[in-house]
């Protein structure tokens, strides 16, 4: 028998577009699929739409919950899967009919020794107006060895699990969980718990692009303020740089210009227009986020490999010298174009 893959699917207030969602799971081409639709919390007609796909659809099965959350709902369905493997869909994204058969064979082809991934693209809305690609080379099939997982990264292939196939024994016998205190960067924290547990070698990548990440309004969670914000970021900046240490992965540019980007959102977070603190509160926990050890280490990678003292005058409670560190990056943008241009 065909091994089982168990399709987890968290909803909440979804009714105006996961049809567009669980009809793309229904016509896979992989049949050997149970999909879980886990709503929590919904104030619309979500749940109703669940027991209604349940009815017609062998494959789904229905379940409500009162908690909110996406971690909470994904970590009851893994609780409640009954397949060989794991999978993950967002209720207001879709899938190409090839995305877990694809899964499946690259799950094969590594041999049960290398993660299965494959490629995915942002679109908006479901008009399939496309806004980004992403993939790891041109090319069917890439094998990548565990100590290029920054490459991987970089290739912002890494930090979500829809594009991921698991399996559910590792995940049961090591207890491998989504943090539920998390809003954000549980996924990557997940997927490098999971990579620890598993001992995987690295990732085997199908490059054809099978996810469909909707945008459909996420820009607005994007940019509202979020109060736990540095707190995630410590989170992910600690699993990210333990597992590498753990693995003697080095931890090159590619480390720490995205760790130096995420500090960057957290100190902007402070200000967004969505935050209701007074400007004296703000400034204080700006104050706070500079005086954290894992920013001072990064200014101080940073500045060595852009062969600035990026370290002096850190402590001086201003942001003078990240302002100069992302000029300076600007400039040698703008110097290199030239220079291309006049050769």
């Amino acid at each position: 028998m065909k091994d089982i893959v168990s399709i987890i699917v968290p909803v909440h207030n979804s009714a105006a577009y996961m049809k567009h969602c669980v009809d793309s799971l229904i016509r896979q081409t992989y049949p050997h699929i149970e999909i879980l639709l886990i709503e929590n919390g919904s104030t619309d007609r979500s749940y109703r739409i669940c027991q209604e796909y349940e009815k017609k659809e062998h494959r789904i099965r229905a379940f409500h919950l009162d908690k909110l959350g996406v971690s909470h709902a994904r970590n009851y369905g893994m609780q409640n899967a009954c397949g060989q493997y794991i999978a993950f869909v967002d209720s207001d994204d879709y899938c190409e009919r090839d995305w877990c058969r694809r899964l499946v064979e690259a799950e094969e082809l590594g041999e049960h020794t290398y993660l299965p991934l494959c490629g995915y693209r942002k679109v908006r809305e479901y008009r399939q107006e496309i806004l980004q690609e992403y993939h790891y080379e041109h090319k069917k099939i890439s094998r990548v060895e565990l100590k290029d997982i920054l490459e991987v990264h970089d290739k912002s292939l890494l930090n979500t699990v829809w594009n991921k196939l698991y399996q559910k024994s590792v995940i049961m016998d090591y207890r491998i969980e989504m943090s539920e205190e998390l809003s954000l960067g549980e996924d990557l924290v997940f997927n490098l718990n999971y990579l620890d547990a598993c001992g995987r070698q690295g990732f085997i990548i199908q490059n054809q692009i099978l996810y469909n990440y909707v945008r459909n309004g996420k820009e607005s969670l994007d940019n509202g303020y979020r109060d736990d914000y540095h707190y995630a970021v410590q989170r992910m900046y600690d699993a990210f740089y333990g597992f590498c240490e753990k693995r003697s992965i080095e931890t090159n540019k590619v480390f720490w210009k995205w760790a130096m980007w995420m500090y960057d959102e957290v100190l902007c977070n402070t200000y967004s227009q969505s935050s209701r603190q007074s400007a004296w509160r703000r400034y204080r926990f700006n104050d706070r986020v500079m005086k954290d050890q894992r920013l001072a280490e990064i200014v101080k990678q940073i500045g060595r490999d852009n062969g600035v003292p990026a370290y002096v005058g850190y402590r001086s409670r201003s942001y003078a010298i990240l302002l100069l560190m992302r000029y300076y990056e600007r400039y040698k943008k703008i110097v290199k174009k030239r220079r291309n241009v006049d050769e």
